[in-house]
């Protein structure tokens, strides 16, 4: 996760600049990233040349960016239930 976020903050810059014109501000969809970090995380290390795949996915990055849309909050009921066990982080596909 932190590698991602590490990649995505020079991208949130670019997303920026692009949609200055634009209605909304747009911001980089975070799930998109880690689930494509997750699949090139391996090739990051076995590969010689990683410039390229960290160009690809801050290209990725930038490509899947998504409105800023205000007043679309929607309350939700939280209700605390009792468990037996912690919960695990949720896949991410």
């Amino acid at each position: 996760m932190n590698l991602a976020i590490a990649l995505t903050h020079q991208a949130k810059e670019v997303a920026a600049k692009s949609c200055e014109k634009k209605k909304y501000a747009y911001r980089i969809n975070v799930v998109q990233a880690l689930s494509k970090m997750k699949d090139s995380l391996v090739l990051l290390f076995f590969r010689l040349n990683i410039m390229d795949l960290l160009h690809q996915l801050f290209d990725l990055f930038v490509a899947t960016t998504e409105p800023v849309r205000p007043n679309r909050k929607f309350h939700r009921k939280h209700t605390v239930q009792k468990r037996g066990f912690y919960v695990c982080y949720k896949p991410v596909r």
